[in-house]
């Protein structure tokens, strides 16, 4: 439901990343977790990059791919959204500038 709340946020004008209390955005950070692993590996295959999602503290949550590395740096509902495919998001992304490309436009989510 996260996902689906964050679309309906976004599509408006002027929209602000949603405030999430220190459990909640816990929780998120475990579901992020798992969702990569179990399904952004697969979808994101095709990629040329070992793609890591960070929270903003340094914090790794999960790592997946294989090749050139691209770090992924935001608030957990933010990594989630990013997992799921959303381009809506505030998250930064570091690399190499064409393995970074690719990691944008590849496949990601479900």
């Amino acid at each position: 439901m996260f996902a689906h709340h964050g679309d309906v946020r976004r599509a408006q004008t002027g929209w602000t990343p949603r405030e999430l209390d220190t459990k909640t955005a816990t929780a998120l950070k475990r579901r992020v977790a798992l969702i990569s692993r179990a399904q952004m590996s697969k979808s994101m295959a095709a990629v040329p990059a070992r793609v890591t999602l960070r929270t903003p503290d340094g914090q790794p949550v999960t790592a997946v791919g294989h090749g050139a590395p691209v770090t992924v740096t935001g608030e957990p509902l933010e990594l989630l959204l990013f997992a799921f495919g959303r381009n809506a998001v505030h998250v930064d992304l570091v690399g190499q500038d064409d393995v970074v490309s690719a990691v944008q436009l590849g496949k990601r989510g479900f």
